[in-house]
């Protein structure tokens, strides 16, 4: 995985904010970036299962060419078509929460299993459809602790504030108002897929989840147990020269009464659009 700096952080009123960077001038960090990003691509399950497609045929002794053939085949059926706008184009969409995942398991011990990730996980039908609900969900692993991971995420190139970070915040408090069930319904499609799988290692994650929905109806006890990360991936080369946090200045006016709520910025050194387009076409030319 690439190294992360941080460059600032900082407080608007009682929000804390990070800024990070990868430093895009050593090629070396570039392409670990790079290479995690094909790979989640890659893995993708409706990418990552082409060589089972053959055996849907049932026929024994395969011709490799027509193998391939159809493997190609599929893989264009689900390669998802490109959006006349840019920010909402679906490769930016996936691209964008893999890069998050990235830096939240990098720093700050978050795991994101595959078993109930929605991008990993993604239906043919569904591929070119904006997952519903919460955007990235997973499991904050410390030593003796765990905590629900709420990720909601946006990318932006523009001025600073971006027009994004209001979007972001009511993104954010959508999960946080429990009332409207958004936050729950989402632990428990979690809890159920884990416990899906065979796996006696998640035994505890999934104990963990089902203790939450137990007690849903307090709202203290739900949202001890959650930790919220608004992402925002930023092409603008001042928020790191004057370690400018101002997209976050509308969190800055709320009151999360002591939940765990971490603002992140990645300062990005790329054209976000065209860097997740490209990495893209790389991974599923590699698929």
């Amino acid at each position: 995985m690439p190294k992360f700096h941080e460059r600032t952080n900082k407080k608007i009123n009682d929000f804390e904010v990070s800024v990070y960077e990868v430093d895009n001038k050593d090629a070396g960090e570039q392409l670990k970036l790079e290479e995690y990003l094909t790979s989640k691509i890659k893995n993708i399950k409706i990418y990552n299962d082409l060589d089972k497609y053959a055996d849907l045929l049932n026929v024994p002794n395969i011709d490799a060419a027509f193998a391939e053939k159809l493997k190609a085949s599929i893989k264009e059926i689900c390669d998802p078509k490109k959006h006349p706008i840019q920010a909402f184009d679906i490769r930016r969409s996936f691209v964008t929460e893999f890069l998050s995942q990235l830096l939240l398991e990098r720093n700050y011990s978050c795991v994101f299993y595959e078993e109930a990730d929605k991008k990993i996980n993604v239906d043919p039908v569904l591929i070119e459809k904006h997952s519903a609900g919460i955007d990235v969900t997973g499991i904050q692993r410390d030593t003796d602790a765990m905590k629900f991971v709420v990720c909601e995420v946006k990318a932006s190139n523009s001025k600073i504030p971006c027009t994004e970070s209001e979007p972001l915040l009511n993104d954010i408090k959508k999960a946080y108002e429990l009332e409207n069930k958004r936050l729950t319904r989402e632990i428990l499609s979690y809890c159920r897929k884990l416990n899906d799988t065979d796996d006696d290692m998640l035994t505890g994650v999934v104990e963990f989840l089902v203790n939450i929905l137990a007690k849903k109806d307090d709202k203290e006890f739900v949202l001890d147990n959650i930790i919220f990360f608004p992402f925002l991936i930023r092409q603008n080369a001042d928020i790191v020269t004057n370690s400018d946090v101002s997209d976050y200045n509308v969190f800055g006016e709320e009151k999360f009464n002591g939940s765990a709520i971490k603002g992140i910025i990645w300062s990005f050194n790329n054209d976000i659009n065209t860097f997740c387009q490209n990495i893209w076409s790389k991974a599923l030319a590699d698929a």
